[in-house]
C-alpha cells in the first residue's frame, strides 16, 4: 500500500455510488475500501499504520461533529455521539488486533456496515436538520433507526 492517503487530498471521490456523501465521508469509506483490500494481499501487521491513520481522522471529524452538535444543541445530541463512540472503539479493537498480526477481515466488514450506517442514518438527519430545522425526533428516519 502507497504512502498517498487520499484522507488528506481535498475532493478525492472512490466511485460513483458514494457521491450522496460529503467528501470527508466520501474519503473515509475509500480509505477503509483500501485497507479491506489491502487486507486480503498482506499480513495484518503490515495494515496497523494506515489503520492508525484512519483512527486519527475518525477522531478528528467526530471531535468537530460533536462540538458542533453541543454548540447547536441537537436534541439527537447524545444517541450521535454514542455511535462516534462505537465506531472509534471498534476502529481501535481493529488496529490492536493488526498489532497482533491477527485476522481482521471479518472486523474490517463489520467496520464499513458501522461507519456506513452511521452517515446514512445520523449524519443524514443531522444535516437535515441544519437544513430544514426539522428536529430528529419528529423525523421519520430517526424513528426508523431506533426501532
Amino acid at each position: 500500500m502507497s504512502s498517498y492517503s487520499p484522507l488528506n487530498t481535498f475532493g478525492y471521490v472512490a466511485s460513483q455510488h458514494l457521491m450522496p456523501y460529503d467528501s470527508r465521508q466520501t474519503r473515509l469509506i475509500a480509505v477503509l475500501d483500501e485497507i479491506i483490500a489491502a487486507a486480503g494481499q498482506v499480513p495484518s501487521a503490515e495494515l496497523e499504520h494506515q489503520i492508525e491513520d484512519l483512527l486519527g481522522n475518525v477522531l478528528g471529524q467526530t471531535a468537530s461533529e460533536n462540538v458542533h452538535m453541543f454548540t447547536i444543541d441537537y436534541l439527537a445530541y447524545e444517541d450521535h455521539k454514542l455511535d462516534h463512540f462505537r465506531i472509534c472503539t471498534t476502529i481501535a479493537g481493529i488496529r490492536c488486533k493488526a498489532a497482533r498480526a491477527l485476522c481482521i477481515a471479518d472486523d474490517l466488514q463489520t467496520l464499513r456496515k458501522l461507519l456506513s450506517l452511521h452517515i446514512d442514518k445520523h449524519d443524514q438527519m443531522l444535516e437535515q436538520y441544519l437544513i430544514s430545522g426539522v428536529q430528529p425526533y419528529q423525523c421519520q428516519q430517526y424513528q426508523e433507526l431506533f426501532r
